[in-house]
């Protein structure tokens, strides 16, 4: 009789096995995961099998281990033991010292406490990590012939596999029927545990889920030591997998049924929980560093997809179960900051800091809904006095209205039942961007988390990682009763624009708490909405359009499309913007593929009307079915208005022949985003059409651009892309320098040549720099005048800048950076009709550490309707004044006139008068 489940008559099976070994890749679809450590102490064995205890923050992707006393440690590369750590002189690396922890330190060392390598190293070394393994899981996925998008197992009877392995050289000392228990029985609370496994899951989901596990009644003996699955010499995951497969293939061989876990009969086995005996003795990313991911391992018609991998210890805990859990069970994210430089979520919830390890936190109200456990009202319409219970999952939703993927969530966190830790109560305020990271703490439009706390004093300690949660951080009477848009924190969306969700009247923290919710458009932000503004004569509404006129002077247009699908060659797709009002500055067009662009031939060419704009996804995609491209395309608006001419804009995305439609679930979206004419363009104070109408700005050609903003009859007076090395009349000094090397072509800026502000053989810039790039000179016009100029800086943060002066007055400036190519505007209008001289300038201190530099392309200066007598009308639209001919034949007309034989209508020539 087989030890495990019998299932007699069953024909034969087939048993398939692949150790998936993922190779380097770009990028991944597939969201990667690990067991977080936040400074916790961990026992680790030295080649002499001496164990040392040390500190560790990080997952299998990447991190930091310390000693008790705050020296950072590397495994030495030669003797493999764990040593004293000293930074590389770029800073991107930690080297060995060759001298063993515990050793006493030599006093030629000069070692510092808790080095760190560069923030943009550090975040390489994650990426290429994440990719290798996201790779792997796509590989898996295909060789099932499944697509990225998969419905995790979440609700309802939900079984899963526990493997209880042990070793030779350690054997299990935790009973099976325990862990049957820990995993299994209602009331769970061995070890001081608050329930089991299934009594977590069962708790949080509100009986939504019922998630039980199979556990063997008796310990797999590996066919190894376990010091053969811990060689930190083998890549990371391999022995894991190899190891669990064992497991897998022995319950097969004993007539195990593996098609009974298989709840939504997806054909995936729903989860493979592995317990190994003993301790992990492995730094992260080492042999059997406890890790969730993906493993390949069909019977019974089903297969294998993740799996998490877990020491016992000497007794089991909830917490890193749980988590693990709900990456394999909920393919929820985790919530922490991947290279550790923030708090992510902090001890708010399970897949951040969890909290006790035998009580876990709950999950926070954002993964509940996108489980499908909750019970979430969106907020629509104003209303008093709304009730948020704790203990339940009840929350509120508040959605942008153009990016579904963008919203604010609100729900009641106490202290009780498995929330009994956390570090405040009332209500938490969460904003979300499903397409954000928690890697990304620097909270601006591009880089954010993906669950964003907003965080009731404004302090942002959670993004600083100040704490990870106080006791200010939850909204409440009396201190934090309200957040609006005028407040800090404000309701914001992330790209700036106003939400106008307004939350009032918190109530004081109770099981049961209330709200008022109110849209209120106060876009001023001056606590007083728009209506009273006007209705008050607080604020003017020149035009009428019940809107204070300082806010006119912010107009800005979006437009996102949804998914069209698929994309690729003989499916051209399109998206129509209807009736977009005039651009008054560029257009940006931003685009977001799930396909096929992993190669130069593959890339998509983008028409407005007909009209050519350019090309993307035409260098550094990586393709389906491993990451989700971004590619931007920046437009100048009067391109963008003569292409539109006043109707809709349809802009039409058409791939190359080699771009495959169906070679993934694949996709594009894009959004339309600029500043509309509407603003005050002469910076007066009075929006335009108020301008005109008032006479307060003349319209001399009714073009609906006050004259003194008008670009008509103006010109382009700089357009340099570097493309054809330096221009005549340019000029540089103390090297810089144009080139190709030292980065990436950027196809959101153009070009693969630029100016660069460094050294191209080591791509980086020295001590005490100083280095300019000259522009001719130019003679500007009147009205609107801009510099446009992509950038893409990175150095040493306030010390190390780019600069850009006319004549001698500075008029941009930028530090650190993130090496991105960005592109920067900067208004000329204070030297309108000046002869002018731009420079890029470049200067450094000491102390330099390896950062790329400063590099400049694109160069674009756009002047305003010419003006040459300075009387503010343009030359387009001033009086013409008569020839001589004409004075000679108005003369004759003046004396037919007064020999009454003929009457000629005089021309006014007044300066004044306007010719149509």
């Amino acid at each position: 009789m087989s030890r495990y489940t019998k299932n007699c008559g069953r024909p034969g099976r087939i048993i398939t096995v692949v150790l998936c070994v993922a190779a380097l890749s770009a990028g991944g679809a597939q969201k990667t995961f690990g067991a977080p450590a936040f400074g916790e102490v961990f026992t680790l064995r030295q080649p002499d099998d001496t164990h040392i205890n040390v500190r560790i923050w990080g997952d299998e992707f990447y991190g930091v281990t310390e000693s008790l006393d705050g020296y950072t440690l590397v495994r030495d590369p030669k003797t493999q033991a764990f040593c004293y750590a000293r930074l590389s002189a770029d800073g991107n690396e930690l080297l060995s010292t060759g001298v063993p922890v515990g050793s006493t330190l030599p006093a030629g060392l000069n070692l510092k406490q808790h080095i760190r390598i560069n923030r943009a190293s550090a975040r390489a070394k994650i990426a290429a990590a994440r990719a290798r393994f996201a790779k792997g899981s796509a590989e898996i996925l295909a060789t099932l012939g499944r697509g990225p998008r998969l419905d995790p197992p979440n609700n309802g009877l939900v079984k899963g596999i526990t493997l209880l392995v042990d070793f030779s050289d350690d054997p299990g000392t935790i009973l099976p029927s325990e862990v049957d228990s820990y995993c299994n029985q209602v009331g769970y609370n061995g070890n001081g545990n608050n329930g089991s496994i299934r009594d977590y899951f069962y708790d949080v989901s509100d009986g939504n889920l019922t998630y039980t596990n199979f556990v063997p009644t008796a310990y797999y003996r590996a066919v190894h030591p376990k010091t053969y699955y811990e060689d930190p010499l083998i890549e990371y995951g391999i022995r894991a997998r190899e190891l669990i497969i064992e497991a897998l293939t022995d319950l097969e061989n004993n007539d195990f049924d593996f098609s009974q876990y298989d709840s939504n009969s997806d054909g995936l086995i729903d989860g493979v929980n592995c317990f190994y005996a003993g301790y992990t003795n492995n730094n992260w990313a080492e042999g059997l560093w406890p890790h969730s991911w993906t493993i390949s391992f069909s019977a019974d018609g089903v297969s294998t997809y993740k799996y998490q991998i877990t020491d016992m210890g000497d007794s089991l805990l909830l917490g890193t179960f749980c988590h693990e859990n709900g990456h394999m069970i909920c393919y929820w994210p985790d919530l922490y900051d991947y290279g550790y430089e923030s708090a992510g979520v902090g001890r708010f919830c399970l897949m951040c800091s969890s909290g006790p390890g035998t009580n876990p936190v709950e999950p926070c109200a954002y993964l509940k809904y996108i489980a499908g456990w909750s019970t979430t009202t969106v907020l629509t319409t104003p209303q008093a006095g709304l009730t948020v219970p704790s203990g339940v999952n009840t929350s509120y939703k508040f959605e942008h209205p153009l990016n579904p993927n963008e919203y604010y969530m609100i729900e009641n966190r106490q202290r009780a039942g498995r929330d009994s830790s956390i570090p405040d109560v009332g209500l938490a305020i969460w904003h979300i961007d499903t397409e954000g990271s928690n890697g990304n703490e620097q909270m601006t439009h591009q880089l954010h988390y993906e669950a964003t706390l907003v965080q009731a004093d404004g302090n942002w300690d959670l993004e600083y990682r100040n704490n990870y949660g106080d006791s200010t951080d939850l909204w409440k009477d009396p201190a934090y009763t309200e957040c609006r848009p005028y407040t800090h924190p404000n309701t914001d969306w992330w790209d700036g624009s106003g939400s106008h969700l307004s939350i009032g009247s918190i109530s004081p923290s109770a099981p049961t708490m209330t709200f008022d919710f109110d849209i209120l458009v106060d876009c001023n932000s001056n606590a007083v909405p728009d209506s009273q503004d006007i209705s008050m004569s607080t604020s003017e509404d020149c035009n009428s359009n019940v809107v204070p006129d300082e806010c006119d002077l912010r107009t800005s247009f979006v437009s996102q499309s949804g998914d069209l699908s698929p994309i690729g060659y003989g499916s051209p797709q399109s998206y129509t913007v209807v009736s977009p009002p005039p651009g008054l500055r560029h257009v940006t067009l931003y685009f977001e593929t799930f396909g096929d662009f992993n190669g130069p031939d593959r890339s998509l060419d983008v028409d407005i009307n007909g009209t050519p704009v350019g090309s993307v996804f035409q260098t550094g995609a990586v393709g389906c079915p491993y990451t989700l491209d971004r590619d931007g395309i920046v437009v100048p608006c009067g391109a963008f208005n003569a292409a539109v001419a006043g109707g809709d804009a349809v802009i039409n995305m058409v791939a190359t022949s080699n771009v495959d439609p169906y070679a993934c679930d694949s996709y594009i979206r894009m959004t339309v985003r600029y500043t509309a004419v509407g603003a005050s363009c002469n910076g007066n104070g009075i929006p335009d059409d108020c301008d005109i109408a008032t006479e307060t700005s003349d319209d001399c050609n009714t073009n609906a651009v006050p004259d003194d903003c008008d670009t008509t009859g103006g010109g382009t007076l700089l357009d340099e892309d570097f493309e054809s090395g330096l221009p005549t009349g340019w000029s540089v000094t103390g090297g810089f320098q144009i080139t190709g090397q030292c980065g990436a072509a950027h196809s959101y800026c153009g070009g693969s040549l630029w100016a660069y502000a460094g050294d191209t053989t080591t791509c980086t810039y020295g001590d005490y720099e100083f280095r300019e790039l000259i522009a001719p000179p130019v003679t500007l016009g009147y009205g609107l005048s801009e510099l446009r100029f992509c950038s893409r800086i990175e150095t040493e943060a306030d010390w190390d800048l780019g600069k850009v002066r006319v004549n001698d007055t500075p008029v941009w400036e930028d530090s650190g950076g993130t090496g991105v190519w960005q592109q920067q505007v900067v208004d000329l209008r204070a030297f309108a009709g000046q002869t002018v001289t731009i420079t890029f300038e470049f200067t450094s201190d000491s102390n330099t550490s390896g950062w790329l530099g400063w590099q400049v392309d694109n160069v674009y200066v756009v002047s305003g309707s010419p003006d040459e007598d300075g009387d503010g009308v343009p030359d387009e639209c001033q009086a013409v004044i008569p020839t001589l001919s004409e004075w000679g034949m108005l003369a004759m007309g003046l004396l037919l006139i007064a020999a009454g034989t003929l009457v000629l209508a005089q021309r006014h020539t007044s300066a004044n008068t306007r010719v149509n």
